[in-house]
């Protein structure tokens, strides 16, 4: 074997031309290995190991695709994510979810920008579950018209009266008919009111139970409230009597008949 002298060197020393030559004369030969030997590149020390090194033979990146790693922040873990990967990453998360997955989304917002995601009834396999629990819900309410499609509406029952919480005295009262088709009104010792209709949502029919006090008591109507004839009747206006007056609402007018006298 070649017989070479290797000087003395300390970091950051380089060897000459003809230094370099005949160290990589030895180590190809055999009469030298290098172990300890640093490699500076821009000043900066590989501590890459041999195995590391080799990974990059055979590497067909261009300098611009290894120039993206210039700055990159990855950590080692991140960047073995990535080990394996045969096709761009978009193709790979789009085998995630395909027409026939069964995978399971809880709590997942799912940005359909260019895709469409169909959920069939068939697909919902404890359907009947989420049904059970409206039946379970015993103040439901809809956030719009309710639509039967020809349909019946069967079994419904209808809010019964409404009791008021005061006997009502003189001055001017509401009737709130959007709290029920049927209301009740008190009026105490000779109590002279004035009654004001709240409109309930829709045409129907209202009916309003009037019990007296002692004593005269009159009821002056509504201009919207409609009298067989243009005149309102008569009230009873006794003590304990009963007068019901039932009203058609048109959605402007409140047409009425009194039944009189239930005492």
């Amino acid at each position: 074997m070649a017989k070479i002298t290797i000087p003395t060197k300390s970091t950051g020393d380089t060897l000459t031309a003809s230094e370099w030559e005949d160290l990589m004369d030895a180590v190809r030969d055999g009469t030298v290995s290098i172990d300890t030997l640093s490699i500076l590149l821009g000043g900066t020390e590989v501590t890459a190991s041999a195995a590391e090194m080799n990974l990059l033979d055979g590497l067909t990146s261009s300098t611009a695709e290894l120039n993206l790693l210039d700055g990159l922040t990855a950590t080692t873990t991140e960047l073995n994510y990535s080990s394996g990967v045969t096709s761009d990453i978009q193709t790979q998360l789009n085998t995630k979810i395909t027409e026939s997955s069964t995978d399971t989304l809880t709590n997942k917002t799912i940005n359909t920008a260019s895709n469409t995601i169909t959920i069939v009834e068939a697909d919902i396999s404890d359907l009947g579950t989420y049904l059970a629990n409206v039946v379970e819900d015993t103040t439901p309410q809809l956030g719009g018209d309710l639509d039967a499609n020809g349909n019946d509406l069967l079994n419904l029952v209808v809010a019964g009266f409404v009791h008021p919480s005061t006997i009502l005295s003189d001055g001017t009262d509401t009737v709130d008919w959007t709290t029920g088709n049927g209301q009740y009104i008190n009026l105490g010792s000779n109590a002279a009111i004035t009654l004001t209709f709240t409109a309930p949502p829709d045409d129907t029919r209202l009916q309003l139970h009037i019990t007296y006090g002692t004593g005269a008591n009159s009821i002056t109507w509504p201009a919207t409230v409609k009298w067989p004839g243009g005149t309102a009747p008569t009230l009873t206006g006794t003590d304990a009597a009963i007068d019901i007056a039932t009203f058609w609402y048109d959605g402007t007018n409140y047409h009425g008949v009194i039944s009189q006298d239930f005492s």
